[in-house]
């Protein structure tokens, strides 16, 4: 994907974003369990179950704290790809990458983290903060809300002219085919 500073190759079909993005939840909810297994969560289920099942004050502590594991166990897997390849695993197998916007270039760590942000940053809030509440209606809208938004980020290249997401437009990339043979990183 480098570009010769005379922008990059043409946008990716929508068709193909959403299903990358379906693999990519796959893969990213199956990064979020191994991160809690690396962090060795397995052993502190006994404990863990004990804060539960009492709903003691540290219940709620734990429960934010397996969350967050999660959650950065997510981030780690889709920077990884994203700075380290250009693009996802889902991207990958529909031929897809992530290129800067401008230059065609690879994309750069800060526009990674911003890309990431802007797309899984407010669900992911959500969720640390609705599995730590003990009330279940508090959990629903809290998620209901993080989906929602996370919702509207994703389907926001359908609106678009260009196909951006909010999470290009923020982040200064887009989401273009890749020819099948040629190396995403470039």
């Amino acid at each position: 994907m480098s570009g010769s500073g005379g922008g990059c190759a043409d946008a990716a079909a929508l068709g193909r974003r959403g299903g990358a993005r379906a693999v990519d939840v796959l893969l990213g909810a199956a990064a979020m369990a191994a991160g809690a297994l690396l962090l060795g969560i397995v052993t502190l289920v006994a404990q863990v179950n004990v804060l539960f099942a009492s709903a003691g004050p540290g219940a709620s502590s734990a429960r934010a704290v397996l969350a967050a594991a999660a959650v950065a166990a997510h981030a780690a897997y889709e920077l990884y790809w994203t700075v380290r390849y250009s693009t996802t695993p889902g991207k990958t197998l529909l031929g897809l990458g992530i290129a800067d916007s401008h230059s065609g270039d690879a994309v750069t760590v800060r526009q990674a983290v911003e890309r990431h942000a802007v797309l899984h940053g407010p669900v992911s809030i959500a969720y640390v903060a609705a599995v730590s509440q003990t009330n279940s209606t508090g959990q629903r809208v809290t998620m209901a809300i993080g989906a929602a938004c996370w919702a509207l980020t994703s389907a926001s290249p359908l609106w678009d002219r260009q196909r951006l997401g909010w999470h290009d437009k923020a982040a200064g990339t887009t989401v273009t085919r890749i020819p099948p043979g040629t190396d995403a990183s470039g």
